[in-house]
């Protein structure tokens, strides 16, 4: 005669769940308030009426602080040239986006696109945001 087995009654954890549904709602929503790139820095843009988008090549990014970056590498005024040099060299057609904070001084972003023209670049836009709504005074 076979003997019966007496089944364990199913024991349902919920404790395990529970943390493992707090750790994805955290990670969801750290993940919802990353930067979109990962080398992206806080820059305010300047808003225009009539802007075009430009195919992307390289950017030159300058913040309210004075960071320079260059596709998300922090670089100084003098390392500029040589840090765009060979790509120059691949592509001589090459766009320069520069995407300059709005709070960064004229003269700063005047700088900037001296370097680049002393440097051999021919093509350079200015990143601006979309919207055209009228400037408002800086503080």
């Amino acid at each position: 005669m076979p003997v019966k087995r007496q089944r364990r009654p199913t024991h349902f954890e919920l404790i395990p769940m529970i943390d493992v549904m707090m750790i994805l709602t955290l990670f969801l929503a750290l993940m919802a308030f990353m930067p979109q790139s990962p080398h992206a820095m806080e820059t305010e843009l300047p808003s225009a009426k009539s802007g075009t988008d430009v195919p992307m090549n390289m950017t030159v990014e300058l913040s309210k602080e004075g960071i320079i970056k260059v596709n998300g590498k922090s670089v100084t005024v003098g390392q500029l040239g040589p840090t765009l040099a060979p790509e120059l060299k691949k592509t001589p057609e090459l766009t320069i986006i520069l995407a300059a904070d709005r709070r960064v001084p004229y003269e700063q972003v005047m700088l900037i696109l001296d370097t680049l023209k002393q440097n051999g670049v021919a093509r350079i836009s200015l990143a601006v945001g979309a919207g055209g709504e009228e400037p408002k005074p800086l503080p």
